[in-house]
């Protein structure tokens, strides 16, 4: 884990930083405000301000970072006394009653890498050829960049499909030919070391709660059943 730091934080550090909490708390399936991330980010970033983290969770959202999740208006009390109102992130399935002061509570994270592009995973070096994947409760499944990185796929965008025959979910190179198809299937990474592989995609090739590991091929990388 990244040391807090002391100085004057740079954009990109304070948007890998964001990323990682996000990440945590899609990936438990948590209901959050922009609030409870700022709370988490400042735990790795103490010099950083609310206004400064609020704007990259809102961009996060709209660029779909957040996979599945949707927003509604809520009212909660700026500094424990003015009522004002807050977008909710949550699942479609997740009602934004559910979020209360045991929801809030969930929510506490330990520091996370200030890293632009490490691995976050130290078992994954440049010679794996294979990982374990994990399916957060969001339903997306989470892939090492280095995996990516293995097999050839170094660009900031990778085309993703399922091949219904033999039940595996493909990662390859993105390309730029105007393909319609490709287009909609192309994931750009939102997160300094891991791409998220759309819960659709992971639900039409699986079932909740198949063990999964991606394996490293030439030029794609495959998740199947482990």
């Amino acid at each position: 884990m990244g040391p807090a730091m002391t100085t004057k934080t740079d954009d990109s550090t304070l948007r890998a930083v964001t990323q990682r909490v996000v990440d945590n708390f899609t990936a438990q399936g948590a209901l959050f405000t922009a609030l409870d991330v700022s709370n988490a980010v400042k735990t790795t970033l103490p010099d950083v301000r609310h206004r400064q983290i609020s704007p990259v969770v809102r961009d996060l959202f709209e660029r779909h970072a957040m996979g599945d999740y949707q927003h509604s208006l809520i009212d909660v009390l700026a500094d424990a006394k003015t009522p004002t109102q807050a977008y909710l992130y949550h699942l479609p399935e997740h009602s934004p009653a559910l979020y209360d002061d045991t929801m809030r509570n969930q929510l506490a994270i330990p520091p996370v890498s200030t890293s632009t592009s490490k691995n976050d995973d130290a078992s994954i070096s440049s010679h794996s050829v294979e990982a374990p994947v994990n399916v957060g409760r969001d339903g997306r499944a989470r892939v090492a960049r280095q995996l990516l990185m293995n097999a050839g796929i170094v660009g900031d965008a990778v085309y993703a499909y399922v091949d219904t025959e033999h039940g595996k979910v493909v990662l390859a190179e993105a390309t730029d030919d105007g393909d319609e198809d490709a287009l909609a299937n192309t994931i750009e990474y939102e997160h300094p070391s891991l791409l998220h592989v759309p819960r659709a995609l992971i639900a039409s090739a699986f079932s909740q709660g198949d063990k999964l590991v991606a394996r490293v091929f030439s030029g794609r990388v495959e998740i199947v059943r482990h």
